[in-house]
């Protein structure tokens, strides 16, 4: 009988871990490799002369991402996380205030299961190949 109870409960473990290990693997793969068009999309290209002034659209790569990440996230059975989103210049790493920021972070927190908190941040700038 202490066989019974003791395989039914390393079979609830693993099924709980398995659950565990499927959101986290899968917010981590959704949140670090969103598609890049939906960023090169929100890109604006302002020409003067010779080189081109390329910045992000904030609002749009906003709007854009927040309902990437709500459709994605949301057939992980995650309910509740927050995305923040930071833009900043990429040759001094100060924070962009005017309207024609060439890099952003963007910042995913998280509760999962059991009360595992899942945050990361990723950065994203404008550069020449």
């Amino acid at each position: 009988m202490i066989c019974i109870f003791i395989a039914l409960f390393a079979m609830v473990i693993s099924v709980n871990m398995f659950y565990v290990s499927y959101q986290l693997c899968g917010i981590n793969r959704i949140f670090i490799n969103p598609p890049i068009a939906l960023i090169e999309s929100s890109v604006n290209m302002i020409s003067n002369g010779d080189q081109p002034n390329l910045y992000f659209n904030k609002e749009d790569l906003i709007e854009k991402l927040t309902s990437y990440y709500d459709e994605k996230i949301e057939k992980l059975h995650v309910e509740d996380y927050t995305l923040t989103f930071t833009f900043v210049n990429p040759s001094n790493e100060s924070y962009c205030t005017t309207s024609q920021c060439q890099g952003f972070k963007m910042k995913l927190k998280s509760e999962l299961t059991f009360n595992l908190k899942y945050e990361r941040e990723v950065y994203y700038k404008i550069q020449k190949n």
